[in-house]
């Protein structure tokens, strides 16, 4: 059986700040600069130590089209690492770091393969090693409003044939910008074997029939970002794609919850507290945490000084901390009001976005893809009228919760 093997990563924003961040120490200083270009060392580590045919890299390789000297330099070093493995690179850019006409970046090493402003095949192929024709472009421009995967047309005849795209998949565009959009069966319909989607962080595979996979970003920048970040291990043979996640961020954001049945003393909150940093200081890498203490009441007493306390035990030790950027006291209320939506702001709205959703059109549109999926419809059963109207309840009150926890945090 033909096997190829690659590294699939994206979204790697060298230079890329942070937001979010409260009172951090100078001494964090030099780890949080250098987390982005430590995680894509250790990608370009992975892809050694597990002697890849090649790296995939989907766009968004820098955070701003004016890019500096120094990330290009990190960028080129990283890529002269693979070049002495032996190991080629095929790369897009994406609508952050555009390649605009005339603009003047360093010449990357000649493993790497930079894909044109027009969707280009380029054909993989190394003695007795499959074959792959590898199908991408780049941004030449900010902002790509309009589809480009009609450009996609399968060609050759190359043992595999894969696609690089930097864009947005058109059910999953809510959290970031419309760009170069497609939908699944336009992917599925170019026959391809695998597709390596950059641009959404969050990672997600949209399809396993082929492949279609997202790795998310390397390094999370805020609290939106959370969890362990990296990039993605494909093999691909006749029989389908098999990904493996290999986690790269040295920084990691993270909500922690502290619940109390009952409203605990001085001494039960702080032992609970000081324990949870000490769960998070045996592991290697550094946190960023924002714990939530919940409780049956808030009580003021208990905010006195405890995040200035929690910041003061976060010493550097190895190269890594643990930071408590935000701390929360919220009551832990199990339940809000059953129809919640009727009272304050926006009842009319929330109302017709209720009633919209317990129509029986609008609700199977919204999980179309979900019992259409390949892998996933079998283990689902068909759902009736009632359990319908159930689900459409308990998402309404859901969503009660979140907004009475956004309340809470905002006291």
């Amino acid at each position: 059986m033909k096997n190829l093997r690659f590294i699939h990563m994206a979204d790697l924003h060298l230079d890329s700040p942070f937001t979010g961040l409260k009172k951090i120490p100078e001494r964090f200083f030099a780890e949080i600069k250098e987390a982005a270009n430590r995680s894509l060392a250790r990608g370009v580590d992975a892809a050694i130590r597990e002697t890849v045919d090649f790296v995939l890299i989907a766009g968004d390789i820098y955070d701003k089209e004016d890019l500096s000297v120094r990330a290009q330099v990190v960028f080129y070093q990283e890529m002269k690492r693979l070049e002495q493995a032996d190991i080629p690179v095929y790369l897009i850019h994406g609508n952050h770091d555009f390649y605009a006409e005339g603009q003047d970046r360093l010449q990357l090493p000649e493993n790497v393969t930079v894909f044109p402003a027009h969707v280009e095949a380029v054909l993989f192929q190394r003695p007795n090693r499959p074959t792959a024709n590898i199908y991408g472009f780049s941004y030449d421009k900010r902002h790509i409003p309009e589809k480009r995967i009609q450009e996609y047309q399968r060609v050759g005849e190359a043992d595999f044939h894969i696609g690089l795209l930097h864009g947005s998949e058109i059910t999953q565009s809510e959290a970031h910008d419309v760009y170069a959009p497609f939908s699944v069966n336009e992917l599925k319909s170019k026959r391809f074997d695998y597709w390596a989607l950059g641009h959404i962080h969050k990672r997600m595979t949209l399809a396993e029939e082929p492949m279609i996979h997202y790795p998310g970003n390397m390094q999370g920048r805020s609290r939106k970002e959370q969890g362990a970040k990296g990039c993605t291990l494909v093999t691909l043979n006749e029989a389908g794609a098999s990904a493996a996640f290999i986690p790269t961020s040295p920084l990691i954001w993270e909500d922690v919850a502290v619940r109390f049945n009952e409203i605990p003393d001085k001494t039960e909150l702080f032992k609970r507290l000081t324990d949870c940093l000490a769960r998070y200081k045996e592991l290697p890498e550094s946190y960023f945490l924002q714990i939530h203490i919940e409780m049956p009441h808030s009580d003021k007493l208990l905010r006195e000084d405890w995040l200035s306390m929690l910041q003061e035990q976060a010493p550097v030790e190895d190269g890594s901390f643990v930071w408590v950027n935000q701390l929360f006291f919220s009551e832990n209320k199990e339940e809000v009001a059953f129809d919640w939506w009727k009272n304050g702001l926006l009842q009319e709205e929330w109302q017709f976005a209720k009633d919209k959703l317990d129509a029986e059109g609008p609700f199977f549109q919204n999980i179309e893809a979900l019992y259409f999926h390949s892998s996933m419809s079998r283990f689902l059963e068909d759902i009736s009228e009632e359990k319908r109207q159930d689900i459409t309840t308990r998402a309404m009150l859901r969503v009660g919760r979140l907004l009475a926890e956004l309340e809470g945090e905002k006291k």
